[in-house]
């Protein structure tokens, strides 16, 4: 790992340790940097794809960078915040590309972390205007967002639902955050009990309770 890339670092041991580590008002990335982390991420996404289900798709390279930059960024600004409001979403733009099975997947290789930023930063200040772009941000990538307390109304799922891998995934996270309004939903009612099948008073006890009874 190159000694003077601080971007490298940074998402290294977030994705190692959970931890934000910043080495000062360094908001602007090199392309060699960035190219590290593109490398380092792909890493770590073809190790994760290991425990994924059958036809997971292909990493996304352009994904991962928006997604690494954004959160590198976010965290900048969480503690060194020179910019006024109406400059941080200059700061923060959003993904460009289709937002299809692959770049959902290798977004959440940084993404699935701005909930505990988001967290971290209400505590500092519920009035802080970047608090409005990461609430944004998590209902448009909601797959990295399921732990948060999401609009179920302003989510589009239609990309989660036509991808048999990423619709098993997104179950996953549901049972294991325990978010009941989206077990009740139409599209995840019926995965959820498969998944949980005959173990479903053990694995999620309350989940009989709230969920539409069987005809």
């Amino acid at each position: 790992m190159a000694i003077d890339n601080h971007f490298l670092k940074m998402i290294a041991q977030l994705r190692q340790h959970e931890e934000v580590m910043l080495y000062g008002n360094l908001l602007h990335v090199t392309q060699p940097d960035l190219e590290a982390v593109i490398h380092f991420l792909e890493q770590e996404y073809n190790r994760e794809v290991l425990q994924y289900p059958s036809g997971a798709p292909p990493f996304h390279a352009a994904a991962a960078s928006w997604s690494a930059q954004l959160v590198y960024k976010a965290a900048q600004l969480m503690l060194y915040r020179e910019n006024k409001p109406e400059d941080l979403r200059a700061l923060l733009p959003v993904f460009t590309q289709e937002q299809n099975d692959s770049a959902i997947l290798s977004a959440d290789l940084c993404l699935r972390f701005i909930p505990a930023m988001r967290e971290h930063l209400h505590v500092i200040d519920p009035e802080d205007p970047l608090l409005v772009l990461l609430d944004e941000l998590l209902i448009q990538w909601h797959y990295s967002g399921i732990s948060a307390a999401l609009d179920i109304s302003k989510l589009d799922l239609g990309p989660i639902v036509s991808s048999s891998a990423l619709l098993t995934l997104y179950t996953e996270r549901i049972i294991y955050y325990r978010k009941t309004e989206l077990a009740k939903h139409p599209l995840f009612l019926e995965t959820i009990r498969a998944s949980l099948g005959i173990y479903g008073d053990t694995l999620w006890k309350e989940f009989k309770d709230v969920i539409i009874p069987e005809p």
